[in-house]
């Protein structure tokens, strides 16, 4: 979530949008807070409404720099969306195919496979970045560079 704001922070900056800009900042001081005591070990951790809250945000700022009938603007705003609606999306077809309920919990996300792999918390989050702001960056280069030459 951090990294996406980051990446709406840039859209702001590049496009002069005070309201996002602002906004995201604020959510990511806010999350960067919660990270330091949440960085493996964890001290303290976040509830539902809490994620769900971000991730309402998230697909608010999302909705608003996607325009209709834009292919290149949506795929730019899913890219900076990334890890997480790749994750989900994913997990809840395989549940599908393999006749499994996708609305109860388990241990067959991304995050997961990659903590089986590496049996390191702090490696497991750190390569989640990684992905998480790759894709940040596609996304931001996709929408500066749409913008920029091909839609007028």
């Amino acid at each position: 979530m951090a990294i996406s704001l980051a990446g709406f922070i840039i859209l702001g900056f590049v496009f002069g949008n005070e309201l996002s800009l602002v906004f995201s900042l604020i959510l990511l001081g806010s999350i960067l807070g919660f990270l330091y005591f949440n960085f493996p070990p964890a001290k303290i951790f976040m509830g539902d409404s809490g994620a769900y809250f971000l991730g309402f945000v998230l697909v608010v700022l999302t909705a608003y720099y996607s325009r209709a009938y834009d292919a290149l603007g949506f795929a730019g705003t899913i890219f900076i969306f990334g890890t997480p609606l790749f994750d989900g999306v994913f997990t809840n077809v395989r549940r599908l195919f393999n006749g499994k309920s996708i609305l109860l919990g388990g241990r067959d996300h991304f995050y997961d496979y990659l903590f089986k792999k590496s049996n390191s918390q702090v490696k497991t989050d750190l390569i989640s970045y990684c992905f998480q702001a790759i894709s940040v960056l596609i996304g931001v280069t996709i929408l500066v560079l749409a913008n920029k030459y091909i839609i007028k």
